[in-house]
């Protein structure tokens, strides 16, 4: 899986997010108290993992009974972020080049 680190950093997933998100493609389903036992995060960090890969819409969460339950989202969705990314940087293109020659005239 170490293959995958460096598109995974691409898409700005950092070190922790990737290792979560890689073990939880290993797993069908699994809840924070499997997690904390798989790594060597403490609670607290595999729950600020959680959300932010929720907010990258990279894990998806089910409550099954009074349990929570974590698996991750399709890899489909790397595909998604990376084109967003992309759409982002041309918009910002224009802009960036605007400032860029303003500063050349500046020197």
């Amino acid at each position: 899986m170490k293959q995958f680190i460096p598109v995974l950093t691409n898409l700005n997933l950092s070190s922790a997010e990737i290792s979560l998100y890689l073990l939880l493609l290993e797993r069908d389903s699994t809840n924070i108290a499997q997690l904390v036992s798989a790594t060597a995060y403490h609670r607290p960090r595999i729950m600020q993992l959680l959300a932010t890969l929720k907010i990258k819409n990279l894990v998806v969460e089910t409550h099954v009974g009074k349990r929570t339950q974590y698996k991750a989202a399709s890899p489909h969705v790397l595909v998604e972020r990376a084109k967003q990314i992309l759409h982002d940087t041309k918009h910002s293109l224009p802009e960036l080049l605007t400032h860029q020659q303003k500063n050349k005239h500046k020197d």
